[in-house]
Formats: C-alpha cells, sequence, structure tokens
C-alpha cells in the first residue's frame, strides 16, 4: 500500500482535494441566495502552497460521479441560511469545460425562501420523475452568521446589462474558514 505522499512523489503531481477554503463569492442574487465556489483550482492550490503558480504537474480535479440522482430531497427551499448544492454534487452546477473552473459555483446559501431550487432544471421528462435543481444539505444555525449572512446578501455587485440585480461583487468576498457541526 502507497500512502498519498510517496504517489505524489512517483507521479511527479501533487493532490490536494478540492477545498472552500480560499474560495470566493462569485455570485450575490439578493433575496434569493449566495454562490460560493473555487474560480480556479490551480489558482488556490499556488494560493495553499505559498506559490506564484501552480506548475505543469497540477492536474485539477474532476467532476465527482454523480451520487445524489436516486436520493430523495425531503428537505425544500424554505427559508434564509439553508446551504444548497446541485441534485447532482458539486462541480455540476457550473457550464465551464474547462476543469480548473468546474468549482466556481460550488453551493448556494439562501438569503430568503427560494422554491425555485426545489423544481426541475429542464423539462425533459415529466416535473414528477425528474429530481429538484438543488439539494439542502445543510443550514446556518447560529446568530452571528445569520447577521453576517443579511450584511453579505446586501453588498453592492457588478451589474450586467440585462441580468437584473444579480452578479459578482464588487468588493472581493474569500473564505477564510469553514465550521461544519453535526447537530
Amino acid at each position: 500500500s502507497m500512502d498519498q505522499k510517496s504517489l505524489e512523489d512517483r507521479l511527479e503531481v501533487d493532490y490536494i482535494p478540492v477545498s472552500m477554503r480560499n474560495g470566493s463569492v462569485q455570485t450575490i442574487s439578493p433575496g434569493e441566495g449566495i454562490v460560493f465556489g473555487v474560480p480556479s483550482q490551480s489558482k488556490a492550490y499556488a494560493e495553499n502552497k505559498g506559490l506564484r503558480t501552480a506548475g505543469s504537474n497540477f492536474i485539477p480535479q474532476n467532476r465527482p460521479m454523480p451520487t445524489l440522482e436516486g436520493e430523495k430531497f425531503p428537505r425544500p427551499h424554505s427559508c434564509a441560511g439553508l446551504i444548497s448544492i446541485p441534485s447532482k454534487g458539486i462541480g455540476y452546477d457550473s457550464d465551464s469545460s474547462n476543469l480548473d473552473e468546474i468549482y466556481s459555483s460550488a453551493f448556494t446559501i439562501t438569503d430568503a425562501s427560494l422554491p425555485a431550487l426545489d423544481k426541475p432544471p429542464t423539462a425533459k421528462k415529466s416535473a414528477q420523475q425528474q429530481p429538484p435543481s438543488h439539494r439542502v444539505i445543510g443550514q446556518i444555525i447560529d446568530d452571528e452568521s445569520m447577521q453576517f449572512l443579511e450584511r453579505l446578501a446586501t453588498l453592492p455587485v457588478q451589474k450586467k446589462l440585462g441580468k437584473g440585480s444579480s452578479g459578482p461583487p464588487l468588493l472581493k468576498v474569500r473564505v477564510r474558514d469553514v465550521d461544519v457541526q453535526k447537530v
């Protein structure tokens, strides 16, 4: 059996799982949600290692195999503070074919009720047969984090012609730390 470091040395590659640490806010949609992700795996890797670039040995992580498609989705997007991912799993909300960018829209935190995420993404099959576009996987539970979410949801955004009030924030918002607790 070979450990991760020995395998990396033998293959001359570095492997680091995609992490939300050093991720950023990609889009703020007032009254709906905030989309977080890692816009570039290679840039996040280089930052994590203290390098200017990831180098030629860096290989971005591919999307995982869809694992949630057959599961039931009991929790609706009915309030602020819900943490949601695409129903196929993280990495499937991006339209990018560039592997380095597939985690740019990793998860959404609702800042209001958002029933649109409970609907199927397309109308190919009947709505009864298709899973919803997103699945609730967690919830912000403390008052301090909810107050931060409220402030974050009201940041000014870069408005694009014809895109309404949604867009990337004018200020760069980075994820410094993520604390997950089982309750």
